[in-house]
Protein backbone atom coordinates (compact mmCIF):
# COMPACT_ATOMS: atom_id res chain seq x y z
CA UNK A 1 0.00 0.00 0.00
CA UNK A 2 1.54 3.73 -0.58
CA UNK A 3 1.64 5.94 2.17
CA UNK A 4 -1.27 7.09 2.24
CA UNK A 5 -1.90 11.09 3.32
CA UNK A 6 -5.56 12.17 4.90
CA UNK A 7 -5.16 14.95 7.72
CA UNK A 8 -7.30 16.08 10.95
CA UNK A 9 -6.58 18.72 13.49
CA UNK A 10 -5.72 17.72 17.22
CA UNK A 11 -3.80 19.06 19.98
CA UNK A 12 -0.61 18.65 20.65
CA UNK A 13 -0.25 18.83 24.73
CA UNK A 14 3.83 18.69 24.74
CA UNK A 15 4.05 21.31 21.95
CA UNK A 16 1.18 22.92 23.09
CA UNK A 17 -0.37 23.67 19.64
CA UNK A 18 -2.62 22.82 17.42
CA UNK A 19 -1.04 19.98 15.07
CA UNK A 20 -2.23 18.74 11.42
CA UNK A 21 -2.14 14.46 12.13
CA UNK A 22 -2.46 11.95 9.28
CA UNK A 23 -4.85 9.86 10.49
CA UNK A 24 -2.66 6.83 8.43
CA UNK A 25 0.16 7.39 10.81
CA UNK A 26 -2.20 5.57 13.48
CA UNK A 27 -0.91 1.67 13.49
CA UNK A 28 -4.52 0.93 14.98
CA UNK A 29 -6.21 2.79 11.67
CA UNK A 30 -3.92 1.59 9.48
CA UNK A 31 -4.01 -2.36 10.36
CA UNK A 32 -7.99 -1.79 10.21
CA UNK A 33 -7.37 -0.29 6.82
CA UNK A 34 -5.64 -3.51 5.63
CA UNK A 35 -7.86 -5.54 7.27
CA UNK A 36 -10.82 -3.82 5.16
CA UNK A 37 -8.96 -4.07 2.17
CA UNK A 38 -7.95 -7.69 2.46
CA UNK A 39 -12.23 -8.22 2.59
CA UNK A 40 -12.76 -5.88 0.49
CA UNK A 41 -10.86 -7.74 -2.50
CA UNK A 42 -12.34 -11.23 -1.22
CA UNK A 43 -16.07 -10.31 -1.64
CA UNK A 44 -16.15 -6.45 -3.95
CA UNK A 45 -18.60 -5.17 -1.44
CA UNK A 46 -18.52 -1.20 -1.27
CA UNK A 47 -20.86 -1.12 1.73
CA UNK A 48 -19.03 -3.69 4.16
CA UNK A 49 -15.95 -1.80 2.93
CA UNK A 50 -17.10 1.80 4.15
CA UNK A 51 -18.75 0.43 7.37
CA UNK A 52 -15.53 -1.16 8.62
CA UNK A 53 -13.86 1.72 7.60
CA UNK A 54 -16.40 3.73 9.92
CA UNK A 55 -15.49 1.24 12.27
CA UNK A 56 -11.99 1.53 12.36
CA UNK A 57 -12.30 5.55 12.45
CA UNK A 58 -14.70 5.18 15.43
CA UNK A 59 -12.60 3.05 17.52
CA UNK A 60 -9.51 5.04 16.63
CA UNK A 61 -10.35 8.30 17.18
CA UNK A 62 -13.86 8.78 18.70
CA UNK A 63 -13.95 10.46 21.38
CA UNK A 64 -10.89 9.64 22.77
CA UNK A 65 -9.52 12.53 24.77
CA UNK A 66 -6.28 13.10 22.64
CA UNK A 67 -7.85 13.46 19.72
CA UNK A 68 -10.21 15.98 20.46
CA UNK A 69 -10.32 20.23 20.40
CA UNK A 70 -12.49 22.46 22.02
CA UNK A 71 -13.69 25.41 19.44
CA UNK A 72 -15.50 28.30 20.20
CA UNK A 73 -15.48 32.11 19.31
CA UNK A 74 -12.37 33.67 19.65
CA UNK A 75 -13.76 35.94 22.10
CA UNK A 76 -15.87 33.45 24.47
CA UNK A 77 -14.49 33.56 27.94
CA UNK A 78 -17.35 31.33 29.29
CA UNK A 79 -15.45 27.89 28.56
CA UNK A 80 -19.07 25.79 28.78
CA UNK A 81 -19.84 26.86 25.56
CA UNK A 82 -17.06 25.74 23.60
CA UNK A 83 -17.60 22.36 21.81
CA UNK A 84 -15.82 19.56 21.70
CA UNK A 85 -14.56 18.28 17.95
CA UNK A 86 -12.94 15.22 17.85
CA UNK A 87 -10.67 13.49 14.75
CA UNK A 88 -14.13 11.07 13.74
CA UNK A 89 -16.45 14.36 13.58
CA UNK A 90 -13.93 15.81 11.45
CA UNK A 91 -13.07 12.89 9.06
CA UNK A 92 -16.78 11.56 9.01
CA UNK A 93 -18.12 14.52 6.53
CA UNK A 94 -15.31 13.26 4.00
CA UNK A 95 -16.34 9.27 4.07
CA UNK A 96 -16.86 9.05 1.16
CA UNK A 97 -13.93 10.80 -0.31
CA UNK A 98 -11.34 9.03 2.25
CA UNK A 99 -13.48 5.11 1.17
CA UNK A 100 -12.39 6.01 -2.78
CA UNK A 101 -9.49 7.68 -1.64
CA UNK A 102 -7.96 4.05 -0.11
CA UNK A 103 -9.25 2.21 -2.73
CA UNK A 104 -7.75 4.31 -5.75
CA UNK A 105 -4.60 4.16 -4.18
CA UNK A 106 -4.37 0.27 -2.81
Amino acid sequence: MKNLEFYALAYDFNKQELVKINIFNSVSFLDKVQESVTQYNIDKSLERFKQNIDAGLKYTFWSRREYELSVGDAFETDLSKYEKIDVYQQVFPNLNILVKYIIDNI
